[in-house]
């Protein structure tokens, strides 16, 4: 038994050591760019107008809408959760994505959410993929009016954006796809009646890229009370598509580094004066702000609830 803890534990240390390596050469990649352009990251803040912290503040405020997003994908997978339930329950398991490889917080919030069936809770998950997918690559294909982005690349991105509609032709189909990954999980065949319809899933999808035009606005008040001139459509795209990159690196705790990696290197390209390096650190700041306040206000929420499988 030691031998094999021993094992596991000594097999465990590359995959530490790769992600920190990701981390820092991502950041390190961000703080460069902060460098080149001779920005001092504290002299900007200390200067900000009332622009920056209104931005921050609106990125602390949507923490307010990914628990609704969360509670309308749920009933698609059949399962009508109250909206105090959803959000205690969001906002106290939303702090597990910072372990590494989404497994802490996937456990969490089917085990805390448990009432209304851990499958249902794996098949949000499943749906939450493909509506972050699409609804970034609609919000991306904004940038698709910007003149510094070759064709080539241009046309990637409309066609994946269109191709990300394609569960619409059949949710039915989609539903049923999504499941099977739990069986390869060892919850075994799920039969249950398929709940997903178009009307949940649109609402869910333009909640979504509302909150891509969220986010946008949140930048453009961030840069401009720093001075900094960046249009929203252009803030909008590459957020999007950098968060959804970041998304998929599955293996970083909660995509950190790639998405402010991702970020820096598309705003350097389609602006200028730093505007990426100070957008990745400050929004990434306020966010886990809001990130901590929502955690203790869920945790609050979450002992008036009854978490016990229903009879």
């Amino acid at each position: 038994m030691e031998s094999n803890e021993t094992a596991k534990i000594s097999s465990s240390w590359p995959i530490r050591i790769a992600i920190a390596l990701v981390i820092v050469a991502s950041f390190w990649f961000v703080f460069l760019e902060l460098n080149s352009n001779q920005v001092v990251f504290t002299d900007v803040i200390t200067s900000a107008s009332y622009e920056f912290w209104l931005g921050g503040a609106l990125i602390v405020a949507m923490m307010m809408l990914w628990p609704f997003v969360w509670m309308v994908s749920m009933r698609g997978c059949g399962a009508i959760i109250p909206l105090r339930d959803a959000y205690s329950i969001w906002w106290t398991t939303n702090v597990a994505k910072y372990v590494p490889g989404k497994v802490a917080l996937i456990a969490s919030r089917s085990w805390i959410a448990r009432k209304w069936g851990s499958k249902v809770v794996l098949e949000s998950f499943a749906w939450e993929l493909v509506l972050s997918t699409s609804s970034a690559l609609i919000a991306g294909s904004l940038l698709l009016l910007s003149s510094e982005i070759e064709f080539f690349w241009k046309a990637i991105l409309g066609v994946s954006a269109l191709i990300s509609l394609a569960p619409l032709f059949s949710l039915e189909a989609t539903q049923r796809i999504l499941r099977k990954p739990i069986a390869i999980l060892g919850k075994g065949e799920w039969d249950a009646p398929i709940a997903m319809t178009k009307t949940i899933y649109l609402f869910a999808l333009l909640l979504m890229i509302g909150g891509w035009v969220l986010w946008g606005i949140a930048h453009k008040m961030i840069l401009t009370g720093i001075g900094i001139d960046v249009s929203i459509e252009i803030l909008i795209g590459v957020f999007a598509l950098s968060w959804v990159a970041g998304f998929y690196a599955f293996f970083l705790p909660a995509g950190m580094g790639v998405r402010e990696g991702s970020l820096t290197y598309l705003l350097t390209i389609l602006a200028s004066g730093g505007a990426g390096a100070i957008l990745a650190i400050t929004s990434r700041t306020f966010n886990i702000i809001g990130e901590i306040i929502a955690f203790f206000i869920g945790g609050i929420l979450l002992k008036g609830i009854t978490l016990d499988e229903e009879e």
